[in-house]
């Protein structure tokens, strides 16, 4: 349920920002998505996730990247 309802709908949020540019949205939006990501990894035991949400945060293109929110 985690995958098929919840994940399906942050992946499209962190992927294509529902359909905005890329800095459209602030960090507010950006940090809670990739908390939720990297928790969903951690509770199903998946690393890719897990590593995504890692990913996200240290080379990611949105605010909520550490390069964009410092």
């Amino acid at each position: 349920m985690l995958f098929s309802c919840f994940f399906s709908l942050e992946s499209g949020f962190s992927r294509h920002h529902n359909g905005e540019k890329i800095d459209h949205y602030q960090a507010n939006w950006d940090l809670p998505n990739m908390d939720f990501m990297l928790a969903i990894g951690v509770l199903t035991d998946r690393r890719d996730v897990y590593n995504r949400a890692i990913t996200c945060f240290k080379q990611g293109q949105g605010n909520g990247s550490v390069e964009y929110l410092v």
